[in-house]
């Protein structure tokens, strides 16, 4: 959900988040449901407002998680 919720914050579109996570549209508005649900918002712009927010109070906030897990691997 956080990733996806980093993509909305970031301008995409349902199809384009399925895309790149590799869900399908109907699982990226089911978690959009869960997360306008938990922070209380109405729709993707008000969820978006509050991410964005959030980073702003907390600039560290969310960067290694809405990463795929892979590039937060250390390089060797």
């Amino acid at each position: 959900e956080f990733q996806v919720l980093a993509l909305v914050a970031n301008g995409l579109q349902n199809k384009a988040i399925a895309a790149s996570l590799g869900l399908s549209e109907f699982t990226v508005k089911i978690h959009l449901h869960n997360i306008n649900t938990k922070l209380g918002t109405h729709n993707r712009t008000q969820a978006a407002a509050l991410f964005h927010a959030q980073r702003k109070a907390s600039p560290s906030f969310g960067r290694v998680l809405a990463q795929p897990s892979y590039l937060a691997l250390p390089l060797s």
